[in-house]
């Protein structure tokens, strides 16, 4: 689906940036989406991508598998069918916040925040996976119940079944490919 910005005005400082980091970071969404499903589906024989997969998400059982799975295959689902928002900023960004949606609304819209534009492009913490992070609340109903790479390996270390319903697992999971 095609790229739909809103509250970008050419006339604010950092226009051109922000459009740029914007449509770069959508650019690169599908690409980390297809490699993990493509991961997923070579788990059963690959001993890398076992590792991968339990570092961010515990023990590999079938049952474990299918649900990161549906939940990855929703969020490319939505990238390639639905109209979905990015906002230039909005009433809860803050110092701190990357980027935030409002589950449950229906809207599909992500709003983007100051800490967003200054991320990477690629690698951990990164723009596309902040993007990943926010839709995964809105089309896989994950939660954040932690944040950080060492506080998400901790959870699928000791709580596996959080871990594949919390949103930066799922970020670091994509960003890793």
């Amino acid at each position: 689906m095609p790229l739909v910005l809103e509250n970008f005005f050419p006339g604010d400082p950092g226009h051109t940036l922000h459009v740029h980091h914007t449509r770069d970071a959508y650019n690169r969404l599908t690409q980390k989406l297809v490699a993990a499903q493509a991961a997923l589906m070579r788990l059963q024989y690959d001993a890398a991508e076992q590792a991968r997969f339990t570092l961010w998400f515990g023990p590999i059982i079938p049952a474990t598998v299918a649900v990161v799975r549906h939940k990855v295959i929703a969020i490319s689902l939505a990238v390639t069918h639905q109209n979905i928002i990015f906002r230039n900023g909005g009433s809860a960004c803050t110092i701190n916040t990357y980027a935030y949606v409002r589950p449950h609304t229906g809207l599909a819209k992500v709003y983007l925040c100051g800490v967003f534009f200054n991320s990477g492009r690629q690698g951990i913490d990164s723009a596309v996976g902040t993007i990943i992070h926010e839709l995964s609340h809105l089309y896989a109903g994950t939660v954040d119940t932690t944040y950080t790479q060492a506080n998400c390996q901790a959870l699928a270390l000791n709580r596996s079944a959080a871990a594949r319903n919390n949103a930066d697992n799922y970020q670091y999971y994509c960003e890793s490919f």
